[in-house]
């Protein structure tokens, strides 16, 4: 399984909506109103980070960092351990660069749309919120775990597991591909915006690869905070 994947399946599986008993219901809308709620957030910044352990081997780390002015002036910035990539836009500007102190050039902007292929190296970036948000219905097992502050602000936190299966149908996963359990913590503030989410994946061993172990942080802050963003001199 290439380091890609693993990171493209961490991030894009961070979010679902289960279907479950009453109880479970009243969870699903919680999390259905601050999905929505931070999903339209005009402006915030965000921090997260990734990484994969095999055996006892590190085998990838990746983190980001984005800064959003408004629904088209964002900035954000990702490294690893093989990636490198900053990126501005402003309305129909966009510039990125791929190592630092590197020649700024435009984004390619008719290549296909989505925060993960900027984590791919590819020069096309948006806000990571909408991509997190793609797939809402491969959650179960929802709980609610009681109150805690991130950043400040009093949140409820929520875990629950990814339905592997369901995941796999619809991505027509390979039988092939070794089984997975994901474990999605997630935290909502008063007002309805997730301020924090981590995700712990486990692969089991192979007979090629030993246990793999995924980690991926991400947090939210700075909601409705006047946020500048400047182009870059080209």
């Amino acid at each position: 399984m290439s380091r890609c994947f693993m990171l493209v399946l961490i991030i894009v599986l961070v979010f679902a909506v289960p279907a479950c008993s009453s109880q479970g219901a009243e969870l699903k809308s919680a999390i259905e109103r601050a999905v929505m709620k931070t999903s339209e957030a005009q402006s915030y910044r965000a921090e997260g980070s990734s990484e994969s352990i095999t055996g006892s081997v590190k085998t990838f780390s990746t983190s980001f960092k984005t800064e959003v002015a408004a629904i088209d002036r964002i900035y954000s910035k990702t490294t690893g351990d093989s990636t490198w990539q900053e990126a501005v836009k402003d309305g129909e500007r966009c510039y990125f660069r791929e190592r630092e102190g590197g020649p700024w050039r435009p984004c390619a902007e008719e290549l296909e749309e989505g925060y993960y292929r900027m984590i791919a190296g590819v020069p096309k970036f948006e806000t990571p919120i909408p991509g997190v948000f793609n797939l809402l219905a491969f959650i179960k097992n929802i709980q609610e775990l009681g109150q805690e502050y991130v950043g400040g602000a009093q949140c409820t936190r929520y875990q629950m597991e990814i339905d592997r299966k369901a995941v796999s149908r619809e991505l027509a996963m390979p039988e092939s591909l070794p089984k997975w359990l994901s474990i999605v913590q997630i935290w909502i503030d008063e007002e309805d915006y997730i301020r924090r989410m981590d995700v712990k994946t486990g692969i089991p061993a192979t007979a090629e690869h030993g246990e793999t172990l995924m980690n991926s942080t991400i947090v939210f802050y700075d909601f409705g905070e006047d946020i500048e963003i400047t182009l870059p001199e080209v």
